[in-house]
């Protein structure tokens, strides 16, 4: 069983490949000179085209939840970033007064926080936690959400898990999930030059990863490695030795195909001044591409993966999603999400929601009050809406944040 390909290929420029466990890593592009000169001015570069200017970090009071500040605190600290800590509560006359209590929690995080040089914002949200975060980050301009995958509530509640789930379905911006069971000294290794890999399935969707992950490695000085795992076939009659040339060859044959498709995209990226490593690892029989990628990771000393939530092989079966899932709950290696919003959404130019030329347009004089009236009520609203109603979901996102855009230049008027 071949467990990891990797090939040069000419005309392609390469260095040599490195040899390690399991197979090799081909290298595109220059990681000598070139890179110490685009590590230079990343930075500076970085924040003039304002790639991660913002991260918004979700907490909910629990130590668990906490583990998200060490890569919020490293990724602040490698790129300049601003940094926002949220708290969701939820008024109940019955709890006393969750407002006064949360916002003491996030001044006191934020001044452990300030401690390492990192001075944040802090900012209390109400409504449902997801739909909350989400918004949030959008009318804040946040370029990362950074979270923990689970922490549990004041009351015993998972918080993070369902609101994990829940952020990567409505948000339009990356999410960094950070494990509540991992060392959060991990976090460490991110602004320490890491390389980035991103696992592709050869799907358009599962590319969307690409820009984030290319984002961030200019702002980190990192490497990309890109990584495809070719799942081994069913052996629906047994490990028969009359069948094993058969499974080599087409095991052979669907590396070559990844190996192939690798390549081209390293030769565009290596074209723009960036250094790319490719390897294709073949899963063993009875293993998942979750597992083999997080293998991968663990293998080449990965220090942040990047991947689609969701993307579709050859076949139209849902690969990355369930595997993305699994990388997170077997992997060691700290994790981006792209979800389909963030890939897909295109910010209003004005700050304005997007009415039909058919429809009408309303001209209103409000009231600061009258406009926190309508803000709380659409809020209540947008928690009513159903989970899958995401036209409503994202008309009503609009809507409150054109009124949060006219309210602050209400307020900055003299």
């Amino acid at each position: 069983m071949l467990p990891c390909a990797g090939r040069e290929t000419q005309p392609c420029s390469w260095e040599s490949a490195e040899e390690g466990e399991g197979g090799s890593m081909a290298a595109f592009g220059d990681r000598g000179t070139a890179r110490k000169e685009r590590a230079m001015d990343s930075r500076k570069h970085a924040q003039a085209e304002g790639m991660i200017e913002s991260l918004l970090v979700p907490l909910d009071g629990s130590e668990v939840g906490e583990r998200a500040l060490p890569y919020a605190r490293a990724l602040a600290q490698a790129t300049g970033a601003r940094v926002l800590l949220v708290r969701v509560v939820w008024e109940d006359p019955a709890q006393g007064d969750a407002r006064s209590d949360a916002q003491a929690y996030l001044q006191q995080v934020a001044e452990e926080l300030g401690r390492s040089g990192v001075v944040p914002q802090v900012e209390i949200l109400e409504g449902g936690a997801a739909e909350a975060i989400s918004l949030e980050a959008r009318r804040r301009g946040a370029d990362l959400i950074v979270m923990t995958t689970h922490g549990r509530t004041g009351v015993g509640r998972w918080l993070y898990g369902s609101v994990a789930e829940g952020v990567l379905r409505l948000a339009e911006v990356p999410v960094l999930l950070a494990r509540a069971w991992q060392d959060p000294t991990v976090a460490d290794r991110i602004a320490d030059h890491p390389r980035i890999m991103v696992p592709l399935d050869g799907s358009p969707f599962a590319e969307r990863a690409l820009p984030v992950a290319e984002r961030l490695a200019d702002v980190l000085h990192g490497e990309l490695a890109l990584v495809r795992a070719v799942p081994a076939p069913d052996l629906v009659f047994g490990p028969d030795r009359a069948v094993w040339p058969l499974l080599e060859s087409e095991i052979q044959a669907g590396a070559a195909e990844a190996q192939s498709y690798l390549e081209g995209l390293a030769r565009q990226m290596a074209e723009r001044g960036r250094s790319v490593m490719v390897e294709v690892c073949v899963s063993e029989v009875g293993e998942t591409v979750g597992k083999t990628l997080a293998d991968a990771a663990r293998r080449r000393d990965i220090g942040l993966m990047v991947m689609s939530t969701h993307g579709f092989t050859g076949i139209k079966r849902l690969l990355l999603g369930s595997t993305a899932e699994e990388v997170l709950h077997v992997g060691a290696t700290p994790l981006v999400m792209v979800p389909p919003r963030a890939a897909t959404a295109a910010s209003p130019q004005d700050g304005e929601a997007h009415v039909p030329a058919d429809r009408p347009r309303l001209s209103l004089q409000l009231g600061a009050d009258d406009a926190s009236l309508i803000r709380t009520a659409l809020a209540a609203y947008a928690r009513t809406l159903p989970a899958d109603d995401q036209e409503a979901r994202a008309r009503v996102a609009r809507l409150l944040d054109q009124i949060s855009r006219a309210q602050g230049q209400a307020n900055k008027s003299p």
